[in-house]
């Protein structure tokens, strides 16, 4: 061991005194408990110094309000060092919640403000634009496709630049209107079927007058249906001439000549069935009919009017 001087020995010993000091200290605060029994014997042995009386009960009840008491907070006044204090203290949930609030404002930015926002009204009506232009040139293509007859894809084409027309000009109902009547005719070219003289029930209708309102029109007509080559009965539009409607039917009355009225009675009267029962075909690719019914004359009838009642 080296020589130590007189102040040397001093300074080490006021550091082991100085260590043995806060040993101690550490201690006594780990050990409440034992703080408490020390600090209760110490009231108790100095009431009997005093004179004083207090029960035990009374010394705890006074240790327990000293404990209680031993330390306050006090909020500090509000200030920007205080402020900077709280933040730094929350520094990682403010860190978290604004990348949060970054990601969501970008992704609504992305999904709706940006200039081609999946889900922007713009982009929506482009997308609407789009299906509609699609759709028209798909019905269009599909009408020219069964179309027979010049002045059949003329129409076509017609109803197709009436309907752009009406998208260019953001008219909805009129291209509505337009892109109706081009699938309904695309419909009707596809179709084929025959259309016959009903055999069961009646099979002709006879108007004899014109009421005063004139929804009734005096005339001949043969009560008609339009079946399929499988047998399959067809809903038709048809325009009645006494109410001026359009309807779909599967059954209604078609005009005839008063000769042809009577020729098929006499056929139904003589044995209850018609020999002539068929009016017409209709052809796939054509929107006319072909019509079957001889007249007077011993050559197809042309047609005329229809009735949705009789």
């Amino acid at each position: 061991m080296p020589d130590l001087s007189l102040q040397d020995m001093l300074k080490i010993m006021d550091v082991a005194r100085e260590m043995r000091q806060d040993r101690e200290m550490v201690l006594e605060e780990l050990s409440h408990e034992e703080r408490v029994s020390r600090l209760r014997e110490r009231l108790l042995a100095s009431t009997e110094l005093t004179g004083e009386t207090a029960t035990p009960e009374e010394v705890d009840a006074a240790i327990e309000l000293y404990f209680d008491n031993l330390h306050t907070f006090r909020e500090p006044q509000f200030g920007l060092q205080v402020l900077l204090a709280h933040l730094y203290i929350r520094r990682w949930k403010l860190l978290i919640s604004g990348t949060l609030l970054l990601a969501l404002g970008s992704s609504l930015w992305w999904l709706f403000l940006a200039p081609h926002a999946p889900l922007s009204s713009e982009t929506q009506r482009a997308a609407v634009l789009r299906h509609q232009q699609d759709e028209l040139a798909r019905l269009s293509t599909s009408a020219l496709e069964w179309a027979s007859e010049p002045a059949v894809r003329q129409q076509i084409n017609q109803l197709t630049d009436e309907a752009r027309l009406a998208l260019g000009q953001s008219n909805t109902s009129a291209f509505d209107a337009a892109q109706r009547e081009l699938s309904d005719l695309a419909q009707q070219l596809q179709a084929t079927y025959e259309v016959r003289i009903v055999q069961s029930g009646q099979s002709a209708a006879r108007r004899d007058f014109t009421d005063d309102s004139g929804t009734r029109v005096s005339g001949y007509y043969v009560i008609v249906e339009a079946v399929t080559p499988d047998g399959q009965r067809v809903s038709l539009p048809i325009r009645d001439r006494e109410t001026g409607n359009t309807s779909h039917l599967a059954t209604w009355g078609e005009q005839v000549p008063e000769a042809v009225y009577n020729r098929l009675k006499a056929d139904k009267l003589a044995d209850g069935v018609l020999d002539e029962h068929l009016f017409a075909r209709k052809e796939r690719g054509h929107l006319d009919w072909n019509m079957q019914l001889p007249g007077a004359d011993g050559q197809p009838l042309k047609r005329g009017g229809q009735i949705a009642s009789w």
